[in-house]
C-alpha cells in the first residue's frame, strides 16, 4: 500500500520502488509455492502495478513487458480452472492494460487487436452473469477505450 500511497502523491519513483519490492516477494513467494494459484495470481498483481507505474513514467517499453508477463501469468490460471471468474477477469485487466501501453507506444494494431479481445471477453462474462455489476462495468469501459471506437 506504500507504493499506491506513493504513487498518489505523484511520486512515481518511489511507488515503483514499493511496487518492485512486491514483485520481488511475489516472485519468490510462488516461486517457492507453484501450485499455489493465489501466488501466482499475487504475481499476476504485481507485475500489472509495475507495469502500470512505468506506464505513468513513459517507459511504455517495461510497461508492455510487465503488462505482457501479467498477462502469461492470468491466461495460465484461467486454463488451470476456467470457471473462476477472477481469473478471467484478471486476464481482460492484463490486456486491457498492455492495450493501453501498446497504444501509447504507437503500436496501434496491437492494441486494436487486444482492445477487441478485452471487449469480447467482458461480453461474455456480461452475457453469462447479467446481474454482476462488476461485468457490467467492465462492459462499458471496454467500449470506451479510444482505439475500440475505430
Amino acid at each position: 500500500m506504500i507504493g499506491s500511497i506513493r504513487e498518489s502523491q505523484n511520486d512515481l519513483p518511489g511507488a515503483l520502488e514499493y511496487f518492485r519490492k512486491s514483485l520481488a516477494q511475489a516472485e519468490a513467494d510462488a516461486a517457492a509455492n507453484p501450485n499455489d494459484a493465489e501466488r501466482r495470481r499475487d504475481l499476476f498483481v504485481s507485475h500489472i502495478y509495475v507495469g502500470d507505474a512505468f506506464y505513468e513514467m513513459n517507459n511504455l517499453t517495461e510497461s508492455v513487458s510487465h503488462h505482457r508477463k501479467g498477462l502469461e501469468i492470468s491466461e495460465t490460471l484461467v486454463s488451470e480452472d476456467p470457471n473462476n471468474s477472477q481469473y478471467q477477469r484478471d486476464v481482460g485487466v492484463a490486456l486491457q492494460r498492455l492495450a493501453s501501453s501498446q497504444e501509447k507506444a504507437g503500436d496501434y494494431r496491437g492494441a486494436l487487436e487486444n482492445y477487441r479481445k478485452v471487449e469480447k471477453i467482458n461480453e461474455q462474462a456480461a452475457a453469462a452473469d447479467p446481474s454482476n455489476a462488476l461485468t457490467k462495468r467492465d462492459l462499458v469501459v471496454s467500449h470506451l477505450s479510444p482505439i475500440s471506437c475505430n
